[in-house]
């Protein structure tokens, strides 16, 4: 059970840059977006979340977990994430990686549910994000330029339904 406290800042890596959310306990919206940073410049991500983590003081920081997976999205991923632990920024703030199943699991989805279903079915929780709700990706079109946001969220309600 979550305290009155809790604030989650939620990154959801992506090979343009992040998306983040910040989520409160009890279930409130108080910040997200995209940063656009391509993900091979560490650095520069992590100089964003350093300036994420002094504006919001989250409680909590949390992360996709890229698995045992030997694709390049889970060696950015587990790169990335031995970056955010090692600065000094997030050293008093805890980091949780939860995989897609993890988060299916967390949230009661079904197995198959694919990416844009999870963020719909968790996305409608909070009202306030009505207007960016992204829309379902067709073949040979990019995908919305706020799902990474949307991820982030993801991950932040799954962590705060533990």
């Amino acid at each position: 059970m979550m305290n009155n406290e809790d604030r989650v800042l939620a990154i959801a890596p992506y090979s343009g840059g992040l998306g983040y959310a910040v989520i409160e306990w009890p279930l409130s919206f108080v910040a997200g977006g995209v940063k656009n940073v391509p993900v091979k410049h560490e650095d520069k991500i992590v100089m964003n979340l350093v300036r994420l983590l002094t504006h919001y003081r989250p409680t909590t920081i949390v992360l996709a977990d890229g698995g045992d997976s030997q694709t390049r999205r889970a060696a950015q991923l587990k790169n990335l994430l031995c970056h955010i632990v090692r600065h000094e920024a997030t050293a008093k703030v805890p980091v949780r990686t939860y995989s897609r199943n993890q988060v299916r699991d967390l949230l009661n989805l079904d197995p198959k549910a694919t990416k844009h279903d999870i963020v719909m079915s968790v996305a409608m929780q909070l009202t306030e994000l009505a207007p960016r709700f992204p829309s379902r990706r067709r073949c040979g079109h990019k995908e919305d330029y706020h799902m990474p946001m949307f991820e982030a969220v993801v991950l932040a309600l799954a962590h705060l339904s533990k």
